[in-house]
């Protein structure tokens, strides 16, 4: 018993000292298992009805596909990134496969076991995890492969 709050006192101290610093890494976020202790850890707690609720960076968080995730502290900076309309609120409102793929260009049915059938714009399914996720009307691996390295170069020049 004494152990355990000896450890639960030097984790406390060490997530103190690591939220003082700018970015928290992700293996200190995930050691935070409650929404209070992550987010005044300066952490992002994400949930998800697939996936149980976890604590992650705020850099990880903002990378995990909105669609699926609800992540606290989360910056504004992060919509404002994404230019033009917003197809996954658009996309969100078909509720069938048929009118989804309508929208070939801008929305994907994903069908899943563990959550229920959702159509979401592509931007967003092309985040979601393909082992847990099928979507329709995704890029070629390739072209996914060219959005990926576009997304790294113009996260890379912003930091700059």
């Amino acid at each position: 018993m004494e152990t355990d709050n000896q450890e639960k006192e030097e984790k406390k101290r060490h997530l103190e000292v690591m939220s003082l610093l700018k970015a928290v890494p992700e293996e200190t976020c995930s050691t935070y298992d409650s929404e209070d202790s992550c987010n005044a850890g300066d952490c992002s707690w994400c949930k998800a009805g697939a996936v149980a609720d976890k604590c992650h960076s705020i850099e990880n968080g903002k990378r995990l596909p909105p669609a699926v995730f609800q992540c606290s502290n989360i910056d504004e900076e992060v919509e404002e990134e994404i230019e033009g309309p917003d197809d996954e609120e658009m996309c969100s409102t078909f509720t069938d496969d048929d009118d989804c793929n309508a929208q070939s260009d801008k929305c994907s049915w994903c069908k899943s076991g563990a959550v229920a059938d959702k159509c979401h714009s592509i931007e967003n399914a092309v985040r979601l995890p393909a082992a847990v996720f099928a979507c329709s009307n995704l890029p070629s691996a390739r072209d996914m492969f060219l959005l990926r390295a576009e997304r790294m170069i113009e996260e890379s020049e912003a930091m700059f």
